[in-house]
């Protein structure tokens, strides 16, 4: 048997001991799983605000699930988009040629947080003249991104400061808690111009509580701006000049507090 394997030919011995290290392929059916990106510091573009990103559903139905993304509101509160500033225009939206800008009155600082002792205070906002009909105000719980009021206004063609209070069966702003406050003009195009801030609610301190009880209410606005609390102070006194709007000591009063928070651009504007 030996001696028959030597006589074998050299090329057919080759080819049997290469059949030993021949390897059949076995099919192997394994189910590659979905890689879908999840980068929550840095993103892809299903994590981006605004967007909504697909996630693994039932295998069996082979349906995927939908998750909503966050809801969206302006996020520069330093002071809106272009819209917001001098001569700036924007889908033909603001009419007059010399547009001043869409206005918070608020005072112009680095401090974006301004201060209420109300449950349910107002704030103030000029309009320019506009096409636009409506507008929409929100307010956010500032820390839970939760929506706290919501409402559209109806605004005037000619334009002027509109004083957006707070409904008396809306929830309470909570104390010691900033909320986000947004005012978005319902122009036609993709960006329409806004404008945003934040608003605290503080308890009063003893000091205020006696001044007011000591002061006059036609004079709370001036305790309220000595003590910091802008939004009540300024809303006092809009609604004392509203209802009284010839009255020069108001008048004067009126333009002093603005023109002490840079807000001389709009003083003479009307109330509505």
């Amino acid at each position: 048997m030996l001696k028959s394997l030597f006589s074998i030919p050299l090329s057919l011995k080759i080819f049997i001991l290469s059949l030993g290290f021949w390897v059949i392929p076995v099919p192997i059916n394994a189910e590659q799983p979905t890689v879908i990106p999840y980068d929550t510091e840095g993103g892809t573009e299903d994590t981006k605000p605004g967007a909504t990103r697909l996630i693994p559903g039932d295998k069996k139905s082979g349906k995927q699930n939908r998750r909503p993304g966050s809801p969206v509101t302006p996020g520069n509160i330093d002071g809106g988009t272009e819209d917001t500033k001098p001569g700036a225009t924007r889908d033909q939206c603001f009419t007059s040629e010399n547009i001043k800008p869409l206005t918070a009155l608020i005072p112009k600082s680095e401090k974006q947080l301004e201060l209420t002792i109300s449950p349910h205070p107002s704030l103030l906002i000029y309009f320019p003249p506009s096409e636009a009909q409506t507008a929409d105000f929100v307010i956010y719980n500032n820390n839970t991104n939760q929506l706290v009021y919501k409402i559209t206004l109806n605004l005037p063609k000619t334009g002027g400061i509109l004083m957006i209070t707070l409904a008396k069966n809306s929830p309470e702003l909570q104390t010691e808690i900033p909320y986000r406050w947004t005012v978005q003009v319902n122009c036609p195009g993709s960006n329409p111009p806004f404008i945003q801030g934040l608003i605290q609610r503080n308890i009063p301190t003893p000091e205020l509580t006696q001044k007011l009880a000591e002061t006059p209410t036609n004079q709370h606005w001036l305790i309220y701006s000595k003590a910091g609390i802008w939004h009540d102070a300024i809303a006092n006194l809009a609604e004392q000049l509203r209802q009284n709007p010839n009255d020069p000591q108001l008048k004067q009063s009126w333009q002093k507090l603005l023109n002490e928070v840079e807000l001389n651009l709009i003083v003479n504007e009307p109330l509505i």
